[in-house]
């Protein structure tokens, strides 16, 4: 992203449930529902009311398991609409990958709201066993297998820190991490730039033929049927920000009216294509016909006056 020795480098920033990190962590809790579903440990799908920093690196293992097979890990059909942090089909799919949890693995399992209340949904199939590896195609005795299976620890209490993973093995072998991008470039340090990758403009994220913008008319001549060729700009495939300066703005159809009068030399328009207001009109052309048509409003430029009644 960006340009120059900013090319290349993402940072991501979400604060929207952010807390002060403090050590030891306190625990939070009575927050909701926290976590984007397919990212969310199984201790909150419990009805965990006390969690820790913990429920972040079960986020990061799902991540880093994403990047090795460019799809999510977990990708549960959520519930919507409740206040149950309890998603039976989200569990279920945690459970096919990484086993049942039982409380020999994971002791303060069955303090859990949820685990005790909803046994039923929990144990309706029986996964025996992990099978992380056959799903993330690792060696199970691979460096990068090792970390993902800390990251997806069941126990919180059990599962790798973030300052523990960064003293991992995996971060130690080839092909080795880059530069730091939140420390400043030194001087001679050599900057790799990334090569642009070609875009498709002429489709949207859905698939579909993206739709072009209408074609701008200069507002001196925008009467229906007498467009002039000299304003149209012929069309782009992809907008770019146009200078506003000494251009004027193109009138809605329902302002035909006060382009007409312009030309008639009553003064509809200003010199920068903007209508002027029925009083503002009159007092700068005191001159100017100041009847009103009662059906649409606006001023009279072609008909006799008439005498009021009134």
């Amino acid at each position: 992203m960006g340009e120059g020795e900013e090319q290349g480098v993402v940072k991501i920033a979400d604060f929207g449930l952010a807390r002060i990190y403090q050590a030891p962590l306190k625990p939070l809790s009575d927050n909701g529902v926290v976590v984007t579903i397919w990212y969310r440990a199984p201790e909150l799908l419990l009805g965990g009311k006390h969690y820790t920093s913990a429920v972040d690196m079960w986020a990061v293992g799902c991540i880093f398991a994403e990047l090795l097979t460019l799809k999510p890990l977990f990708q549960g059909a959520e519930v919507k609409g409740t206040p149950n942090p309890f998603q039976a089909d989200q569990l279920d799919k945690i459970f096919k990958v990484l086993g049942n949890p039982n409380p020999e693995k994971w002791p303060t399992l069955s303090y859990l709201p949820h685990y005790q209340s909803d046994q039923h949904h929990i144990q309706t199939v029986k996964y025996e066993s992990s099978c992380l590896h056959s799903y993330v195609h690792l060696a199970l005795k691979s460096p990068a297998y090792d970390l993902l299976s800390k990251m997806l620890e069941y126990d919180p209490q059990k599962r790798i820190t973030a300052a523990q993973a960064l003293e991992h093995e995996y971060f130690r072998i080839d092909p080795l991490p880059g530069r730091n991008a939140l420390v400043p470039i030194q001087p001679g340090e050599k900057i790799i730039n990334y090569p642009a990758r070609p875009v498709d403009t002429s489709t949207d994220f859905e698939g579909t033929t993206s739709i072009q913008p209408p074609q701008p008319v200069s507002a001196a001549v925008a009467i229906p049927g007498s467009v002039a060729a000299s304003s149209v700009v012929p069309p782009r495939a992809v907008p770019r920000p146009i200078s506003m300066l000494g251009m004027q703005r193109m009138p809605p159809a329902s302002m035909a009216a006060f382009n007409i009068a312009s030309q008639a030399g009553i003064g509809g328009l200003n010199p920068g294509g903007i209508p002027i207001q029925r009083g503002a009109a009159a007092q700068g052309h005191p001159q100017q016909l100041r009847r009103k048509d009662p059906g649409m409003g606006m001023q009279n430029t072609g008909y006799p006056q008439q005498k009021r009644r009134f």
